[in-house]
């Protein structure tokens, strides 16, 4: 008869150490500022997800893949200001979301916020052939910012395209330095900076696919109207037409 030697599994032990708390301990500023800078980020990029994700995606798809845990109210977000208005941000077609993957859903969110914080400049002088080109906007950008108390960008480069003028994209930290950009620029530096220029350079919010139809059909519809007219009987509000409250002579 064989003797067993299987043997009786471990008992497992029982932590017992204990951390001893010390009153008088104390931790240098700077590192309790760096770590609640850290938190904070964390709790913004969070916050930014989930606005994303419960904007672009069907709480029954978040469901199907597992992900509806994360559009939870415990979770931190924060809710529009009174009076003011969202960034619109496309809904993804159901037929193309059911194949998604939590992962695929994720980038796409990152994706997104990244758009929301990021300007175009149309119109910018540029040199496709000057390998230094990039180097050359991001001073521009930079001298630009120092002069006219806009947040400096986190990048700048421009669209991978065969358009002579390539648009040029400036990412910021956030939409709101995004907004303050878009705003000084078209309202100041394209009038006091680019005089020599017939054709002044404009700054607008990056847009999706769809959106960029949307603003090219609207500049045609304008231009179309406008000279027309012979006055300038529409604008552009953001990438839709708007009417004019005072015309002046279309040249």
């Amino acid at each position: 008869m064989g003797v067993d030697t299987a043997k009786e599994p471990t008992a497992k032990r029982h932590f017992s150490e204990t951390l001893e708390s010390d009153p008088n301990a104390t931790v240098p500023l700077s590192e309790f500022l760096q770590l609640r800078d850290t938190c904070d980020g964390m709790r913004r990029t969070i916050s930014q997800l989930v606005r994303a994700l419960q904007t672009i995606f069907p709480i029954s798809q978040l469901q199907s893949l597992g992900l509806d845990l994360i559009t939870s109210p415990s979770l931190p977000t924060s809710a529009p200001l009174p009076n003011t208005k969202r960034s619109p941000i496309p809904a993804v077609p159901t037929n193309i979301v059911s194949s998604w993957t939590p992962q695929k859903i994720a980038a796409e969110a990152a994706s997104m916020i990244d758009k929301s914080q990021r300007a175009v400049v149309e119109l910018l002088t540029d040199n496709p052939d000057d390998q230094d080109q990039e180097k050359k906007d991001r001073l521009k950008i930079n001298e630009l910012a120092r002069k006219y108390n806009f947040p400096l960008p986190s990048k700048v480069f421009r669209h991978s395209c065969s358009a002579k003028m390539r648009p040029l994209k400036i990412q910021f930290n956030s939409k709101s330095d995004r907004d303050a950009f878009v705003k000084v620029f078209n309202r100041d530096i394209r009038k006091s900076e680019f005089t020599d220029l017939s054709r002044k350079p404009r700054a607008r919010r990056d847009l999706t696919l769809d959106e960029l139809a949307t603003l090219r059909a609207s500049r045609k519809t304008i231009y179309d109207r406008n000279k027309e007219a012979g006055k300038s009987l529409f604008i552009l509000s953001d990438i839709h037409v708007k009417s004019n409250t005072n015309p002046r002579p279309f040249l």
